[in-house]
């Protein structure tokens, strides 16, 4: 006598589809939301700097009551020698 199993030993395509459908949208949105922590994380970075520009514009006033000018250059050195003047245009 002859047996026959009826086991499925692959998925159909409809079943693949449907897994890969599943895939795309659960990856587009976490793309989404992965690209508005990146704008935050600027964001947040472009604030600290500002503060820690007025933090030292405030502390140069304290010192000197004056802002600083463009003029008011900076010397960056590096082994003894000027490598460029900062704040010079």
């Amino acid at each position: 006598m002859h047996t026959t199993h009826s086991s499925r030993l692959a998925f159909t395509i409809t079943e693949l589809l449907v897994g890969l459908t599943l895939i795309v949208i659960l990856a587009t949105i976490a793309f989404i939301s992965l690209s508005n922590y990146n704008t935050q994380a600027r964001d947040s970075a472009r604030l600290t700097d500002v503060r820690s520009i007025t933090s030292i514009l405030n502390l140069n006033y304290t010192q000197k009551r004056v802002y600083p000018t463009p003029t008011d250059g900076i010397d960056v050195t590096f082994s003894g020698a000027t490598v460029w003047t900062q704040g010079v245009f």
